[in-house]
């Protein structure tokens, strides 16, 4: 990396820890049940535990490698099949091909998140837009619940862009950032358009 980022490896990571925290204290503060909610909320959860575990292990043995790429990758499609699953049992049918869309959706944007987050306010600002697409279609279509779950998100997200600001005094970290994006591909599903992620992604 450029020398100017050297310093940069004394910067705290597990940022998405806080973002994370925020969501749940909100989701204390202002539950909301809906089954497309809480599917929601699980993929992002558990993407966040996968990112954690990856910061966890880079931060204990004190380099820059977590989980390999074959590790990573194969927990994150077991989990965005197995959660396609729980979407076809409880919430509505699916066919097999929007199945493996929907897989590929997940993992592709949780993957394409992590790799964004690299400078200071990057990902942060750019999820920032993304959630104000979101929100906006939610609020259009008339489906409150979905739409206050984008509410929450930006004001964590927010929360930390105040201290991820140039320069940075914490880092995302893979927690925040591979559960961002599986929480995007996620509330596209929701939305009923996966392919939606590509008109946001062209407007960030």
């Amino acid at each position: 990396s450029p020398g100017s980022h050297q310093a940069k490896k004394f910067t705290v990571s597990f940022g998405g820890v806080g973002i994370l925290g925020i969501i749940l204290i909100s989701q204390l503060i202002h539950p909301i049940f809906a089954p497309k909610v809480v599917w929601v909320l699980g993929v992002l959860f558990s993407f966040g535990v996968v990112g954690f575990l990856d910061d966890f292990i880079s931060a204990t043995q004190k380099m820059n490698k977590g989980l390999s790429a074959k590790q990573k990758f194969g927990i994150q499609l077991a989990l965005a099949i197995a959660f396609m699953g729980i979407w076809k049992g409880l919430i509505g049918p699916l066919s097999w091909w929007m199945w493996g869309l929907d897989v590929l959706v997940i993992v592709g944007a949780s993957n394409a998140t992590n790799l964004t987050d690299g400078l200071d306010g990057l990902l942060g600002g750019l999820s920032l837009i993304t959630l104000a697409g979101f929100g906006w279609y939610f609020y259009q279509v008339a489906s409150p619940d979905l739409f206050w779950i984008c509410v929450q998100w930006a004001v964590a997200v927010a929360c930390f862009l105040a201290f991820n600001r140039h320069p940075a005094k914490i880092f995302m970290g893979d927690t925040g950032s591979l559960a961002l994006g599986a929480g995007f591909a996620a509330l596209a599903i929701a939305a009923g358009n996966p392919w939606m992620l590509l008109s946001l992604g062209e407007l960030s």
